[in-house]
């Protein structure tokens, strides 16, 4: 692990004990699983139209990574 990453992680989890950290990668997964969630409903809404398979693959990244307001 380089210095850089040490402090990044520090600066991140220093202050936490093992179950807020336990806690906390929980809510990572769990956030990560109803973003994938979020992008199927968006796919599913979408017209019914034939979508090339790299295009759909791009709409799925893009939905992951905005979130709603």
């Amino acid at each position: 692990m380089s210095s850089d990453q040490f402090y990044k992680w520090r600066a991140k989890f220093g202050k936490m004990d093992s179950s807020l950290m336990k806690r906390f990668k929980e809510l990572e997964d769990e956030n990560k699983q109803l973003k994938k969630m979020y992008a199927e409903v968006r796919l599913a809404a979408a017209p019914r139209k034939v979508i090339r398979t790299s295009l759909r693959k791009v709409m799925v990244r893009n939905a992951i990574i905005i979130e709603p307001y």
